[in-house]
Formats: structure tokens, C-alpha cells, sequence
């Protein structure tokens, strides 16, 4: 009997460091999220301040759009707010210095996206909503591909 008792005493204490120890993971895969964003904005200022390198820029952007999804995925809303206004700074800045029509008018069409993205990401987590946040963010990386590309020509 009295081992039955230990037992369960040690179970209880087991779930609640396993309670305990998923706090802590959950807060470290935040922390994290929230670095990886902060050094792509670092990043993102550092490249247009110093060297102007819009090559750079556009395949940071690229970057960002990629990781979009897997944000979404783990419901962080306030890190994929902050990498769709990361992703907005830089498309406005490209906007301001190409000057092709045509990388422009991709620029314009991937701000729709952008700002669609942004809708989406305001609502619940449901399937729906996060098939509808990897086709935008594809549509931004493959955009961003191509800007890329054409500025390296």
C-alpha cells in the first residue's frame, strides 16, 4: 500500500515537471522565433544603410517569406506581424530604388500579397487559413526569387 502511495506521489511530481519543462520549451522556442526575426531586421537596416546592396535585400526578403509559414504554423502571431512589416520596410525600399517596370509591377503585386497575408494572419489558426498563408508566402518567396535574379543580370 505504501508503495502504491509513493508511486503516485512520484507520478504527480513527474507531470508537474513535465508541465513545468513545457513552459520552458515553449518559452525558449519564442525566444528564439523572436531573435531569428530581430536579427533578420537587423540584418535587413544594416544591408540598405551601408552597402545599398538591393541583390541582398531582395534575397533577405526571399528568406522571411520562406519562414512565413512555418510562423504560422506555431501560432506566434506577434513574430508574423513583425516579419510581414520586415517584409514591407524592404519591399519599399526596393520600390523606391528599381528601376524597372517590370520588377515594379512585381513589387506592387507581391504588396497585395503582403497585405492579404497580413488579413489572413489576423484570423484563427484553422487548416484553411494556414493553406492560404503557405500559398501567400510562396507567392512572396518565388517573387522575391525572381527579383533576385533580375537584379543580378
Amino acid at each position: 500500500m505504501i508503495f502504491v502511495k509513493e508511486s503516485i506521489k512520484f507520478l504527480m511530481i513527474l507531470f508537474h515537471i513535465k508541465q513545468i519543462l513545457s513552459g520552458v520549451v515553449e518559452r525558449m522556442r519564442k525566444i528564439i522565433l523572436s531573435s531569428m526575426v530581430f536579427v533578420g531586421l537587423v540584418v535587413t537596416g544594416a544591408m540598405v544603410q551601408g552597402s545599398g546592396d538591393l541583390v541582398r535585400l531582395a534575397s533577405k526578403q526571399e528568406a522571411l517569406s520562406q519562414d512565413i509559414g512555418k510562423v504560422y504554423r506555431m501560432q506566434d502571431g506577434s513574430s508574423l506581424r513583425t516579419m510581414i512589416k520586415s517584409i514591407k520596410s524592404g519591399q519599399k525600399i526596393l520600390r523606391a530604388r528599381v528601376d524597372n517596370p517590370e520588377l515594379r509591377n512585381l513589387l506592387t503585386y507581391l504588396n497585395v500579397c503582403l497585405n492579404e497575408l497580413e488579413k489572413v494572419a489576423q484570423r484563427p489558426y484553422t487548416s484553411m487559413n494556414a493553406e492560404k498563408v503557405l500559398e501567400l508566402s510562396h507567392s512572396l518567396s518565388e517573387g522575391s526569387r525572381y527579383i533576385v535574379a533580375s537584379l543580378k543580370r
